[in-house]
């Protein structure tokens, strides 16, 4: 086991009368009269647990030649790291306030005003909903244009800038995906996607489950389908790879299409997509603001890829590396 991970101990009450011990002669088997009931019973459990937890990475130095119990020798100094007032009002401003406005016309796509109705309902549940789990930090720098770093009285934290951003980006295109607006966004160029027979045959036979899902899509000859317009989740920048994404998802899991795994495959690959990349460097500003928009974030320990988004260093830790406690 990794013990730099917290562990979460969970006690649970089952009532007697759900559990018969006499399925087995040693008693080495039980069998529960509702295994169901007892299956949502934990997942409710452990889901509000973790809910409640600081799940970050905890990075111990273990040096044996420094005691543990040992307290620093120089003079202990508290970081005067209180928030100006500007700070507090800007950190109470909506996390996606700087989503661009797109309300013209350019090469692409026409875009009308109401097609940002979602991402207008979604800062308002992060704003009432925000649960702030994440210890307040303050950014200091970057390290290889990847890693942020953070610091406050307790320790040090190193953030991964992109790991951050995809988990940022995933709850909002979660949030839009699952309240969709009736609104779509028509491409001024259709995009044509050429297909195999039986891969066009699967898609023909789907075309209402698309038009469901906000897209304007038709039969254009012997195995192509025009894509004339695509609903209001898909970012710019991305348009055609993702809505290749949704046919290949189509595709694959016709038979067993679920909605919600569906939207959790697209909303993986635009948040990747639509991330900071690595070795991209941002001002100390947009730090504060991706910390900010992290902080409203329900799971903001992990991408959605399950990388961790930040890991602490604390500052005894820090001090054993340097020798700089007592003996």
């Amino acid at each position: 086991p990794d013990n730099r991970y917290p562990i979460v101990v969970l006690n649970i009450n089952v009532d007697p009368r759900l559990v018969d011990v006499n399925v087995h002669p040693t008693k080495m088997d039980i069998k529960f009269s509702k295994f169901e009931e007892l299956c949502t019973l934990i997942s409710n459990m452990i889901t509000d647990v973790l809910h409640k937890k600081t799940l970050i990475p905890h990075i111990e130095q273990n040096l044996n030649d420094i005691k543990e119990d040992t307290k620093p020798n120089y003079e202990e100094i508290t970081l005067d790291l209180n928030r100006t007032v500007e700070d507090k009002v800007k950190e109470s401003e909506n996390p996606y306030s700087k989503i661009e406005e797109v309300l013209t016309i350019n090469d692409d796509y026409i875009v009308k005003k109401e097609e940002k109705d979602n991402e207008i309902d979604y800062i308002s549940k992060v704003v009432e909903n925000k649960k702030e789990r994440l210890p307040e930090m303050y950014p200091v720098g970057l390290v290889h244009g990847t890693y942020i770093i953070c610091q406050n009285e307790q320790g040090m934290y190193l953030i991964d800038e992109h790991a951050a951003k995809e988990r940022c980006n995933y709850e909002k295109f979660m949030y839009m995906m699952g309240h969709p607006t009736k609104e779509s966004i028509g491409l001024l160029f259709p995009i044509t996607i050429e297909l195999s027979n039986s891969d066009f045959l699967i898609v023909k036979h789907n075309l209402d489950l698309l038009k469901s899902l906000n897209f304007d899509i038709e039969e254009n000859g012997i195995n192509s389908i025009l894509v004339k317009a695509h609903p209001t989740w898909i970012p710019k920048g991305i348009e055609e790879e993702t809505i290749r994404k949704v046919i290949e998802t189509i595709i694959h899991h016709e038979k067993d299409f679920s909605i919600t795994k569906f939207n959790e495959s697209i909303a993986t690959l635009m948040s990747c997509k639509k991330a900071i990349k690595a070795n991209t460097n941002i001002t100390l500003e947009e730090m504060e603001q991706l910390i900010s928009d992290l902080r409203a974030c329900d799971n903001p320990f992990n991408c959605p890829h399950g990388r961790p988004t930040i890991v602490y260093y604390s500052k005894y830790d820090i001090e054993k590396m340097f020798k700089r406690t007592g003996f």
